[in-house]
């Protein structure tokens, strides 16, 4: 299989010497089967929503520890408002009311940028960073809240590498150094379906837990896609986006690309014998 993992390999560099952003990709097996792929996997990128699932790792570490109680009722703050995705920016702050467990379903499912806030105060970034930290994840910061201009004028920016990313969710997969609890309600999370190039790059009808995430200029999706047999976690990031792909078509396109080649490889290495011969 090493030549078949090559073969891949170099086509996938091919795609992203072509591109003319950033590409940041890193892809492992879950099940120990099949090679690594990476690009610019030590690499910092702007997380975009993504930060969003160590902050949900923390929430439930909360949770569990007695700290935060996730029935616990909260009326919609006025000045909570912002813009970007999500729901609530859309509804009547001071009377609408939601338990703290709805607004970690909304930050993950759709993003929504005034429930990530929220749980940014009540979780706690630096609680979120000494977490990171614990895991061996130093590169991977959550520093601001989301739509948070100034902070990003001043590259007080929300970082992560593609390599942190997939090993955070290497770690809920195997339950390393975070709690079943832990580990099985953010995975929960992050299995309800959302929109995201994983998804859009894979057969229909393969479980996936993912995080997608994009701003100005940068697109990123982070996700365990559970092929039978040979389950595999990968994250692709992409900075530096073309101002010629305004819509971020192309870049999409790329990492359906890129995305489906990964996919390709681990189905087959999952499926054969180590001599190629395919079993199922």
């Amino acid at each position: 299989m090493c030549s078949l993992h090559l073969k891949i390999e170099k086509r996938i560099q091919k795609i992203s010497d072509k591109y003319l952003g950033v590409i940041g990709l890193h892809a492992v097996s879950l099940d120990g089967k099949g090679n690594r792929f990476s690009i610019n996997k030590s690499e910092a990128f702007p997380t975009a929503s993504i930060i969003k699932i160590p902050l949900l790792m923390e929430y439930y570490r909360k949770v569990e520890a007695g700290k935060l109680d996730p029935k616990e009722e909260i009326k919609l703050p006025l000045d909570y408002i912002c813009g970007g995705s999500g729901v609530l920016q859309h509804l009547t702050s001071g009377v609408t009311m939601l338990t703290l467990e709805d607004y970690a379903t909304l930050m993950i499912v759709l993003s929504d940028n005034v429930a990530t806030n929220i749980m940014f105060d009540r979780v706690g970034n630096q609680d979120v960073n000494k977490l990171l930290v614990e895991l061996g994840l130093p590169d991977t910061l959550l520093r601001r809240k989301m739509q948070a201009f100034r902070d990003i004028r001043s590259e007080n920016e929300n970082i992560t590498t593609p390599e942190d990313m997939t090993r955070i969710l290497s770690i809920l997969h195997k339950e390393e150094e975070v709690s079943e609890f832990v580990a099985e309600n953010t995975l929960a999370k992050l299995k309800l379906w959302k929109e995201g190039v994983i998804r859009d790059s894979i057969p229909e009808g393969v479980e996936l837990a993912d995080k997608s995430g994009w701003m100005g200029g940068v697109l990123c999706n982070t996700g365990i896609v559970y092929h039978p047999g040979n389950a595999y976690a990968v994250t692709i990031m992409f900075k530096h986006i073309p101002r010629s792909d305004e819509k971020s078509l192309e870049t999409w396109s790329v990492a359906r690309e890129i995305l489906s080649l990964v996919h390709g490889f681990y189905e087959e290495v999952g499926s054969t014998s180590k001599y190629g011969i395919r079993m199922n």
